[in-house]
């Protein structure tokens, strides 16, 4: 009987490569730890105030959807233009031709929508350029002019579609299973950029230089696309808008305790002292140490944002129901969120004074 001799060879990537994935996975773990932060120090607050105090609350379930109709129901049917074939070959010494053969191909009618608004301001910018190189006696120019106005008139539906059918910014706007983390996870600053990019592109923005120079730019379909994927990864507008209703609903209970306990603390001997200090160090350790600086993280991102949701909100090119969505989550809701942080702050403050 013989053997044969097999060379064993080790395969000196695979710890590599795992140690890749499990560095991965923890960061994954990481991120969602962060952003589900919030929840667990207002479990952690609430808990360690009914336990010191012996007071028990009650609180339902918060209700933390971000109701949004469906993106059919807000969807805009845009008109079609009908081009004769006999007029189309007419233009066919400048590029429009070209365009509206893209326009009718496969994909073409198959567009995304963003990839339809990027054709839509090339179409206008062509038609403009075309017009201008042509005599205004060619027998095509009245039916380009006609083109011209329709297409101008239809591109406030094809950016209301930008905004309500790309499931990038519909997300960003109303999906959103955690909460902000307030650091750099959040990623703010280039949410902020596309914000800023999607509200100047919109045909109700001011149409002054700087306006048209960041329309012009809008045509690169990368940049666009780049902006709207940013929506898609930090969906801030929606994490911004739970977190607010998570505090909003959950503080109220938490003051509603403070004041059964003011009720029944007198701060008579120094007993009821050492009890009011115990109570700062809970304040401080649950809630001017961690939930207190989110919320102004959050005040924060709302300052800074609310230009643009209130851009959105008055925009009369957008779906009322949009309109309405990002009106009631950034103004009125933030609103009961505000009231319901300063009641809370200022029971505490009762508390601290008892002993004063």
């Amino acid at each position: 009987m013989s053997f044969k001799l097999t060379k064993h060879t080790s395969n000196a990537k695979t710890p590599v490569l795992y140690l890749a994935m499990c560095i991965f996975a923890l960061s994954l773990i990481s991120a969602c730890s962060k952003h589900q932060q919030i929840k667990h120090d207002l479990d952690a607050l609430e808990g360690r105030l009914q336990d010191f105090t012996g007071i028990s609350i009650k609180r339902p379930e918060p209700d933390l959807s971000l109701q949004l109709v469906s993106k059919s129901e807000l969807k805009q049917d845009v008109p079609q233009i009908q081009i004769n074939m006999r007029d189309f070959y007419a233009v066919d010494d400048c590029p429009l031709g070209q365009l509206i053969a893209e326009r009718n191909t496969a994909l073409g009618k198959m567009q995304q929508a963003s990839t339809r608004f990027d054709y839509e301001l090339r179409l206008l910018d062509t038609l403009q350029n075309c017009m201008q190189q042509m005599q205004s006696e060619h027998p095509v120019y009245p039916q380009m002019q006609s083109w011209l106005e329709q297409k101008t008139d239809n591109l406030p539906l094809v950016y209301a579609n930008l905004m309500t059918q790309s499931d990038e910014s519909y997300r960003a706007f109303s999906t959103a299973g955690d909460f902000i983390s307030g650091t750099k996870d959040d990623s703010f600053p280039a949410t902020k950029l596309a914000l800023q990019h999607l509200s100047a592109i919109s045909p109700s923005a001011k149409q002054d230089e700087t306006m048209q120079n960041t329309q012009q730019s809008a045509a690169n379909l990368a940049l666009l696309e780049q902006h709207l994927q940013t929506l898609s990864n930090s969906k801030l507008p929606a994490r911004m808008w739970r977190t607010q209703a998570l505090l909003a609903q959950r503080l109220p209970p938490l003051s509603d305790l403070l004041k059964q306990y003011l009720a029944q603390t007198q701060c008579s001997n120094k007993q009821d002292e050492e009890e009011i200090k115990i109570m700062r160090n809970i304040f401080k350790m649950f809630f001017a140490d961690k939930i207190q600086p989110l919320g102004a993280q959050l005040n924060h991102y709302q300052y800074q944002l609310n230009p643009f949701f209130e851009a959105f909100s008055k925009d009369e090119n957008l779906p009322a129901d949009f309109r309405r969505h990002i009106k009631m989550h950034s103004t009125e809701s933030m609103q009961t969120y505000k009231t319901a942080m300063r009641e809370h702050i200022e029971t505490w403050q009762q508390v601290f004074a008892l002993c004063e």
